[in-house]
């Protein structure tokens, strides 16, 4: 028995390994894959491993023939699934490793659905998914350092959340397909705050802003700017209300200086005309 030993030790080994045993298969599937392991009434049923001509395998537990239960499939590819299966697909948790992406979390019918965690180089996604879109509750962190945390839909921001921008400026309010849209806030890295109307991520339609210094424009915004009638209440005490195009007085309207003085009358980029 001694000179057996370590043609045995090295049959156990390959076994164990990634690569495919040397032993015979306990069947021959129809697509060519070699099957070791349980077989009950001409059926893949319990433990067992199947090595497929491309270089792909599985191994884990069968159910009538499929794969059902723990197990783990390596593709051709180099895709790596470890985790829960029904019905010979993904299903229930498990980590799925992809070139350049990598998730944990839930699975159902062979996609992302539940709770989860993706990562695709340097952007991360933590949240619910369905039919493996971004659904539900979500936080969102991108390569250049902007973050959206609240609902999805489709894949994109749907609902209600807030948006971070790389620069540190602050978005919050409903979002329609990534885009804040109607009522809603900004806040700005240097401090200056607006609550008003937005149309696709920029100020439009009535609102209010007001800078660090404070300062506090009222109006009508356009593009991002106040456009239109409105209104600038100075921190010094001036007062301004009529016309503005682009944040500059322009077209008539009354402005109340500090010392008591007013005027009355045309603008054009901010000086009298």
């Amino acid at each position: 028995m001694r000179p057996l030993a370590p043609l045995a030790l090295a049959l156990l080994l390959t076994a164990c390994g990634d690569g495919e045993s040397l032993l015979p298969p306990d069947a021959r599937l129809p697509d060519g894959g070699r099957y070791r392991g349980d077989v009950v009434n001409g059926l893949l049923q319990g433990q067992g491993r199947v090595d497929y001509p491309n270089g792909s395998w599985y191994a884990g537990a069968f159910d009538k023939g499929q794969w059902h239960g723990l197990g783990e499939w390596h593709g051709s590819n180099g895709e790596v699934y470890k985790g829960e299966f029904q019905q010979g697909l993904f299903d229930g948790q498990g980590s799925l490793t992809t070139a350049g992406s990598q998730y944990v979390g839930g699975f159902k019918k062979g996609r992302r659905n539940g709770e989860g965690t993706l990562k695709e180089g340097q952007m991360t996604y933590r949240g619910e998914f369905l039919d493996d879109q971004y659904s539900g509750l979500g936080r969102l962190e991108l390569a250049d350092g902007s973050q959206y945390q609240g609902q999805f839909a489709h894949g994109k921001p749907n609902g209600e959340g807030q948006r971070n921008d790389d620069s540190g400026n602050q978005f919050s309010g409903r979002f329609i397909d990534g885009q804040l849209e109607g009522n809603g806030t900004f806040n700005s890295a240097d401090g200056d705050i607006y609550v008003g109307q937005f149309k696709q991520n920029q100020l439009n339609g009535k609102g209010r802003y007001e800078n660090a210094d404070g300062d506090v424009w009222i109006g009508e915004f356009k593009e991002g700017a106040l456009s239109g009638k409105g209104e600038l209440i100075g921190v010094d005490g001036s007062h301004y209300v009529g016309q503005f195009s682009d944040w500059r007085f322009t077209g008539e309207g009354r402005l109340n200086l500090t010392d008591g003085s007013f005027y009355i009358g045309g603008f054009d980029g901010g000086s009298y005309q």
